[in-house]
């Protein structure tokens, strides 16, 4: 549909997720397609395309280990989620609080912790927050035994129960 619209800004997750997929099954097509993303998000006016590349392959770093590229690729994003608003960081917040756990930067990982419960408290009226922050917010906690983080996640959690939320609820 995108392609037959010629709208770029409908394209812009497919190659990430492409990339993805194939960077899970260890296929070297993974940095062609996240090549060719990067220069369709070059091409859209919006930030949002761009951040979420970042986004997606500083997440692609984390699961994979590589935890420096990880933090870079997730600050660079989050710095551009920030001028978006509360509404667009909430999403994406935690998995750069969960990397900065896994690095060992638990000061960082806990002021995270701290923005993602105020990101929590704070949803539009009529809304509940989305299950992604509240499982980081969990596995920050449990990351750096933390318990007032996994306490205050574990209670928002009934939300999210039985739905893959970036992780598995049930089995944190």
């Amino acid at each position: 549909f995108a392609a037959q619209c010629h709208d770029p800004y409908q394209l812009r997750h497919i190659h990430i997720w492409l990339a993805i997929l194939d960077g899970l099954q260890g296929r070297a097509e993974s940095r062609v397609e996240f090549e060719r993303a990067e220069a369709i998000a070059r091409r859209i006016a919006s930030p949002e395309p761009m951040a979420w590349l970042q986004f997606c392959r500083g997440t692609m770093a984390l699961v994979l280990g590589d935890l420096e590229t990880s933090i870079r690729e997730l600050e660079t994003s989050i710095a551009s989620f920030r001028t978006m608003g509360p509404g667009a960081l909430i999403w994406y917040l935690g998995t750069l609080g969960l990397a900065y756990a896994r690095s060992d930067r638990s000061g960082e990982a806990r002021a995270i912790g701290d923005q993602l419960i105020g990101l929590l408290d704070a949803p539009p009226p009529g809304t509940t927050p989305p299950g992604e922050p509240i499982g980081y917010l969990a596995e920050i906690g449990l990351a750096l035994d933390e318990p007032r983080f996994y306490d205050r996640a574990y209670a928002h959690l009934a939300v999210t129960e039985a739905r893959f939320v970036d992780m598995l609820v049930d089995r944190l």
